[in-house]
């Protein structure tokens, strides 16, 4: 089974606030990762950071540490 991630339905951000809504999604069973690896479709959570340009050379090195230990997709670096 191949499944692909069709669309972003919703952005939520939180600034100013000490709430992750990530745990809060996930403690109210709103998401599932493993429903939607189950099923083929879902709710997941992603996330997105920033970092600055002089920090690539240590970022892409912790990405391939994670490729290294076969946590592939969808980790991904643009640039601008």
């Amino acid at each position: 089974m191949s499944f692909e991630a069709i669309k972003f339905t919703d952005i939520v951000t939180y600034e100013g606030t000490t709430l992750n809504p990530a745990e809060i999604f996930a403690s109210k069973r709103i998401t599932s990762v493993l429903k939607a690896a189950r099923e083929g479709s879902g709710l997941i959570l992603a996330s997105f950071k920033e970092f600055p340009e002089e920090a690539l050379p240590d970022v892409e090195y912790i990405l391939e540490a994670l490729r290294s230990k076969r946590f592939n997709e969808p980790l991904q670096v643009r640039g601008e």
